[in-house]
């Protein structure tokens, strides 16, 4: 399945509750996070989330929760403060590097998500497509 802005509110039918977080791999020169997910709890549905053309991503490892690595849920990411973050950050950016005409960040397309993690840990992706492959 593949899900885009068009689609994004399909992630809401994707149900990753429980599943083990198994690895997370950034590739910087494709732009993709590849995300394994493993479910021993209710099923044997494992995933791994292939999320293409990353704009962005942060992720907290506190364990605020205490220890954990399961998925609570994930949805939809309003995407507002961080898209002016970026365009800010792109401006003083331009400014340095004067005499340059750069166009300007292109954010059409572009969606974000959140994932929940037992330990209160989130992940934040924003990307173009993520592709949900069942293993």
């Amino acid at each position: 399945m593949i899900i885009s802005y068009k689609n994004s509110y399909e992630i809401e039918k994707i149900h990753l509750h429980d599943a083990d977080f198994e690895k997370v791999n950034f590739d910087y020169y494709t732009k993709n996070i590849k995300i394994k997910l493993i479910n021993r709890s209710w099923d044997d549905s494992n995933y791994l989330l292939d999320f293409h053309n990353v704009l962005y991503y942060e992720m907290t490892c506190c364990d605020f929760w205490g220890s954990g690595y399961n998925v609570i849920c994930w949805s939809k990411l309003d995407t507002t403060e961080i898209f002016d973050k970026l365009l800010r950050l792109e401006m003083v950016e331009n400014s340095r590097s004067r005499g340059t005409n750069q166009e300007s960040m292109d954010l059409f397309e572009f969606f974000g998500i959140e994932i929940l993690i037992n330990s209160g840990d989130k992940l934040k992706i924003i990307c173009k497509e993520i592709e949900i492959t069942k293993m």
